[in-house]
């Protein structure tokens, strides 16, 4: 299973925090003029950081006996074993599954090397005793 990284969880809540502290103490300084609107600003900043950190929170990848879970704020998604190809990933991207009808799905970053994740999803694969490395027609 890959969740957040507590380096990756801390920088969300760091955010929630500047976020809440912004919140107590913008409003007193900012003329009357523009007080309204820069405490609305601050409070819906800390209501995405706190959708963030919740999602950080609770999104994981699951590598179940037969299938992938991917688990988000808002539900989950499930990959079947037999309806994956392959697992790349390319710089600055997360990595994505490659299924069987040609799409591709891709996976939420977790903060974990994508070598890494790719890597334990081929080596899941193979498990299976199925090819990894799918068509080399790309």
């Amino acid at each position: 299973m890959f969740r957040a990284t507590p380096v990756y969880r801390g920088l969300v809540a760091l955010t929630l925090v500047i976020a809440v502290v912004g919140l107590a103490f913008a409003p007193p300084i900012v003329p009357e003029s523009r007080r309204t609107v820069t405490l609305l600003a601050f409070l819906a900043f800390a209501v995405v950081c706190a959708l963030g950190l919740v999602q950080v929170l609770r999104g994981r990848i699951e590598l179940r006996d037969d299938e992938i879970r991917v688990v988000g704020l808002v539900g989950h998604r499930h990959y079947a074993r037999d309806r994956i190809v392959d697992a790349r990933w390319e710089k600055g991207t997360p990595v994505a599954l490659k299924l069987t009808d040609g799409t591709w799905a891709k996976l939420p970053d977790t903060g974990h090397s994508n070598t890494r994740v790719a890597g334990a999803i081929r080596a899941w694969l193979n498990e299976s005793g199925k090819s990894s490395r799918g068509d080399s027609d790309d």
